[in-house]
């Protein structure tokens, strides 16, 4: 991999955290608001989070880390892939939330901790191979 290739995928890593940051805050801020003043279940309060980051990073993510226009042909293959892999990354979520509190009997913010570190990592390296690769971006 030539240098060039190697600072341009260093960015995208960059964005792509920046982007995760901005949907960590808005997940995180529905899991809790959803758990603490609605008294909603934390498996579902963290689902909920997760669908509207998902909404979210996608455009985040077209737009700004891979920068790929919407005049772009296969947006909508893009979607499905998106989608696709952020399912993979819910269910993911999901399973160590219910691990962490239904079987190690942790509070919902230390599984959603774990997830925090285990889900970014699937998600980024099926997007970077797979959702928004061109034939001109390899990782």
């Amino acid at each position: 991999m030539s240098g060039n290739n190697r600072l341009l995928n260093m960015r995208k890593l960059i964005k792509y955290a920046v982007v995760g940051g901005v949907g960590t805050l808005v997940h995180w801020g529905i899991l809790i608001g959803l758990v603490e003043g609605f008294g909603t279940e934390p498996v579902y309060a963290t689902s909920i989070g997760f669908i509207a980051t998902v909404i979210l990073s996608f455009y985040l993510n077209l737009y700004w880390t891979f920068s790929i226009r919407a005049h772009s042909a296969g947006i909508a293959g893009r979607w499905v892939r998106y989608v696709l892999v952020s399912v993979g990354g819910l269910l993911l979520n999901s399973g160590l939330m219910y691990v962490a509190v239904h079987l190690l009997n942790y509070g919902y913010l230390f599984g959603q901790s774990v997830s925090l570190i285990a889900v970014p990592v699937f998600n980024y390296v099926l997007h970077s191979v797979w959702t928004f690769r061109t034939e001109s971006t390899r990782i």
